[in-house]
């Protein structure tokens, strides 16, 4: 089931200073995490698809990294094959 989420994509007060000091890997992780526990606080979760193909215009493969950074960091991240068991592209090796 589907449900509609605002998410904060932009926060300048946040955002910038971060990615002036730490750079733009930071700042789409720091943006992950903050967009995915939004959506989960509103009762939906996103996909690794919709994190690369529709939030941040990238290749899945580059949310992989990040989603690896962040389980070596033991930071969960709520996404819809984490939190609903159902695997997928989030998962090591894909």
């Amino acid at each position: 089931k589907q449900v509609t989420v605002t998410l904060t994509l932009n926060d300048d007060k946040e955002d910038l200073p971060l990615r002036k000091q730490h750079g733009i890997v930071a700042l789409r992780r720091h943006k992950i995490e903050r967009i995915c526990r939004e959506a989960l606080d509103q009762g939906g979760l996103l996909t690794v698809e919709d994190l690369a193909y529709r939030i941040f215009n990238c290749g899945v493969r580059t949310i992989c990294r990040d989603l690896e950074y962040f389980r070596a960091q033991d930071i969960f991240i709520p996404l819809r094959s984490t939190v609903k068991d159902m695997g997928g592209f989030d998962m090591p090796g894909f």
